[in-house]
């Protein structure tokens, strides 16, 4: 009787180098698989851009905003200007008892009572306070540089105005200028740069905040 051979036994044994042919030929994947992943390469402008942005995003984030905190007074309302009340707590006044009515915004030509314009703070102003020995060539500089007209509606909350008291740091320090948010002041003495700049992010922090 003949011997009926397996087909799969007439194949030839693999040679060594086909062995090491399959072993080495590279694995493709096909079109549209799933796991199949696309390489980005960040590189030139658009990273330096990047770790810019992410730089500076996470230096706002973790530095505080300029000034020093105050405890929060409340916001108790008086009936008049001099109506008796607690002592503040801040100079000029940053929360705390306070007049049913605001101070226009803008520029005050009188000092505007710390009792008006405390409600103004509430009712989410920034109040730069000067002192009474600035000169106005000053003052007529911090509106340009601020871009807030003396003799017109800024049409924003904040408010200037001249200040009769000391402005006073929370080491006692006299100043000269103030920028006031809700429990927050900022204190500086001249019309630098860098206390311009740190101003105007003072006043883009605290303008427009509800403190109700």
């Amino acid at each position: 009787m003949a011997t009926v051979q397996d087909s799969h036994s007439c194949q030839p044994e693999p040679t060594q180098e086909h062995l090491n042919a399959m072993a080495t030929k590279p694995k493709t994947t096909p079109k549209g698989d799933a796991t199949q992943k696309t390489k980005i390469h960040w590189s030139g402008p658009v990273a330096v851009l990047l770790i810019a942005a992410a730089a500076v995003s996470f230096a706002m984030l973790d530095s505080p905003p300029p000034g020093e905190a105050y405890p929060d007074q409340g916001n108790l309302h008086l009936e008049a200007v001099d109506t008796p009340h607690i002592p503040y707590n801040s100079s000029p006044e940053s929360s705390g008892p306070h007049t049913g009515f605001l101070a226009p915004w803008g520029w005050a030509t009188d000092p505007v009572p710390e009792e008006v314009f405390v409600h103004n703070l509430e009712d989410g102003a920034v109040v730069v306070v000067y002192a009474s020995d600035v000169p106005a060539v000053e003052v007529a500089r911090l509106a340009d540089e601020l871009e807030v007209p003396i003799d017109g509606n800024p049409k924003r909350r904040i408010l200037f105005t001249g200040y009769d008291k000391a402005i006073t740091d929370q080491d006692g320090n006299e100043h000269r200028f103030a920028a006031v948010g809700w429990t927050r002041v900022f204190t500086f003495d001249e019309l630098t740069e860098e206390n311009l700049s740190e101003l105007n992010v003072f006043i883009r922090i605290y303008e427009g905040v509800d403190n109700h």
